[in-house]
């Protein structure tokens, strides 16, 4: 399931993307110490595009996506 959120970012002038906080709610705020990888992945519609970031945060590996539009994390539904 995707949970959308909100991130601050650094749109560089040569176009690449630098999350730097990802805001969980209004009272969980994460610094993203390091950007590992970064994925781009066409969508099925071939219009948009997703990017993968492979971030650290609070010293654990996380996975933060951006479709052009939002930015969300992929989270597991409990039951």
């Amino acid at each position: 399931m995707k949970r959308f959120v909100s991130v601050r970012a650094t749109f560089e002038e040569g176009g690449n993307i630098v999350p730097e906080f990802i805001t969980w709610d209004a009272e969980h705020i994460y610094p993203i110490s390091k950007v590992i990888d970064i994925r781009y992945k066409k969508l099925l519609d071939n219009r948009t595009r997703e990017i993968k970031f492979t971030c650290v945060i609070l010293g654990k590996i996380r996975y933060l996506y951006y479709d052009e539009r939002r930015w969300y994390v992929k989270v597991e539904q409990a039951g």
